[in-house]
């Protein structure tokens, strides 16, 4: 599975460090060329215990910040638990 940052439609906008679930993260915001539709992606990711965590929420560009305190919301209650 490629990921959007190695799609040629897809154009990064942010890249930022951030965490998920008290582990250091990588984050990359963009707008990915679907035919003739743009689509809002924010891809988290983070390594632990050689395992990769992911968590890709994709949106209209137009709707995207109105999705934002939702999306953060979510980010923010995912735990690992084993």
């Amino acid at each position: 599975n490629e990921s959007v940052e190695n799609n040629s439609n897809f154009q990064v906008t942010k890249t930022n460090s951030t965490v998920i679930a008290n582990n250091p993260a990588s984050s990359v915001t963009g707008i990915l060329k679907e035919g003739d539709k743009n689509l809002q992606v924010l891809d988290e990711w983070m390594i632990k215990d050689g395992k990769v965590y992911r968590i890709v929420f994709y949106s209209d560009p137009g709707k995207a910040d109105s999705f934002e305190p939702l999306v953060q919301k979510i980010i923010e209650s995912f735990s690992i638990t084993n």
